[in-house]
């Protein structure tokens, strides 16, 4: 997953270095932390993020990461590309992003109950293996002042993550722990707010 992550990335910026290239215009350099409410089937949550990139014409490339509490904890680190539409100060933008689902379970999460038999249940230690994350939306941008501008947007988001622990089975005669693997994929409306300067 990591080298088709930066096969994506490299490519990314690639295209859109030609893009620039072709405008001659000056590249912006902005910083751009963002917080969001997250809505799934599991759950409401939030993540914050902080991102960095350049800014030309209605272009915008950005990496950040993050923090997104849905469900499981995770690291996201992802890249952002981002298109204003028209040349208005206040203007709406469409988005897409891809990236990397990096595991951090607390440690209430790493306990799973595994029930069997009619009776009797037992927690066991899940281990969480890292994931991907891919994002897309629109928004709409509002100029606050000459360099800092307020952004508001909603797109479909999903993670995944992996999980990994053992479950006792009775086989009869005596009690065997078999090797568990669940993937999630969560699927969840985000609704944002960031602040780029």
């Amino acid at each position: 997953m990591k080298p088709l992550l930066m096969v994506v990335f490299l490519l990314v910026q690639s295209c859109f270095s030609l893009v620039l290239a072709q405008t001659k215009q000056k590249m912006k350099w902005i910083v751009q932390p963002q917080v969001q409410v997250i809505n799934g089937n599991e759950n409401v949550s939030s993540a914050v993020s902080l991102s960095t990139g350049f800014l030309q014409n209605n272009h915008q490339l950005t990496m950040g990461l993050g923090i997104d509490y849905y469900f499981f904890r995770t690291v996201p680190i992802q890249t952002t590309y981002q298109y204003y539409l028209g040349k208005k100060e206040n203007k709406p933008f469409v988005y897409v992003s891809l990236g990397y689902s990096v595991a951090w379970a607390t440690q209430v999460q790493k306990y799973t109950d595994v029930r069997w038999g009619l009776w009797s249940s037992e927690t066991t230690t899940a281990v969480y293996n890292n994931g991907y994350v891919y994002a897309f939306g629109l928004g709409y941008s509002l100029k606050m002042n000459r360099q800092h501008h307020l952004n508001f947007n909603i797109g479909y988001n999903v993670k995944t993550i992996h999980e990994l622990y053992d479950e006792q089975v009775f086989n009869g005669t005596n009690t065997i722990q078999i090797p568990r693997k669940k993937e999630y994929i969560l699927r969840r409306l985000a609704i944002g707010l960031s602040y780029q300067f």
